[in-house]
């Protein structure tokens, strides 16, 4: 069975038009999918994948374009193997989750017509899948709040998107009241900017070469329990030492730190 011809015009030379910096091949942190497509970050080819499934309607037969470059794409997954099922796979749809009706995911469509349906994510970043990524984030993020609180002494007391000005880092009075009795005053969080945080530890992962697996991550991890997990001292220490070389920080309020989506602090 072959693919239903899609509608004539591509989803993704829309997004290219409207973002063609997005899909220019940077050597730190590019993407590039067979040099057919190309694009600047992880963050650059997800904005591309959410605006492909936002605009195609539930069942449309997509473009005959995008229905290559998803198939391309679903090569990233973790999973990519079973999700093709041995050259089986001949497109992508959007529709609604039939177990729960609440989002709209993308399906892979095979050529008995069945669909299975694949996580966004999961293809964006592969390097590190699902709940390891998770364990993995967590550890990291744990290793360096030294790190982010000795740089935060050193940042400008403002914050860099919307100029609101923040409390004194040695400030120990109560948050609340300051905020209340000088309503230009607020607690400010150290964000990193630059190379996303989850960027960082995903390519620190690949150039050490380790294995995205829990098993792979064993002898890394000195203790792990449900609250508690640390990384043991020399993988601690090449993570550090690679965070600090390449780390950026900036100070943010609350609102802008929750408008950008940060998940350090």
């Amino acid at each position: 069975m072959e693919a239903p011809p899609g509608p004539s015009e591509s989803r993704l030379e829309q997004f290219r038009n409207l973002r063609p910096a997005d899909m220019v091949l940077t050597a730190a942190h590019g993407i590039d999918l067979g040099h057919t497509w190309q694009f600047a970050s992880k963050a650059a080819l997800e904005r591309c994948l959410k605006y492909i499934r936002r605009n195609y309607d539930n069942h449309e037969a997509f473009n005959v374009e995008d229905n290559e470059f998803m198939l391309c794409v679903l090569e990233r997954h973790p999973d990519a193997d079973n999700l093709t099922r041995d050259g089986t796979a001949v497109g992508v749809v959007v529709h609604r989750n039939p177990e729960t009706y609440n989002s709209r995911p993308f399906f892979v469509v095979y050529d008995d017509d069945t669909h299975e349906k694949f996580a966004l994510e999961n293809v964006v970043r592969s390097d590190i899948p699902g709940a390891t990524r998770r364990l993995v984030m967590r550890m990291c993020r744990n290793a360096i709040r030294v790190i982010v609180a000795e740089h935060r002494a050193h940042l400008p007391n403002v914050c860099v998107r919307c100029g609101i000005r923040g409390l004194a880092y040695h400030d120990t009075g109560d948050v609340a009241e300051a905020v209340d009795t000088a309503r230009t005053i607020v607690a400010l969080h150290v964000d990193h900017c630059g190379t996303p945080f989850c960027d960082l530890v995903s390519s620190w992962f690949l150039d050490q070469g380790y294995t995205m697996t829990y098993a792979g991550l064993s002898s890394m991890i000195l203790r792990s329990t449900t609250a508690c997990n640390q990384w043991s001292s020399p993988h601690r220490e090449t993570w550090e030492n690679y965070h600090n070389q390449r780390a950026r920080f900036q100070m943010l309020c609350a609102r802008c730190n929750n408008e950008l989506g940060s998940t350090l602090h």
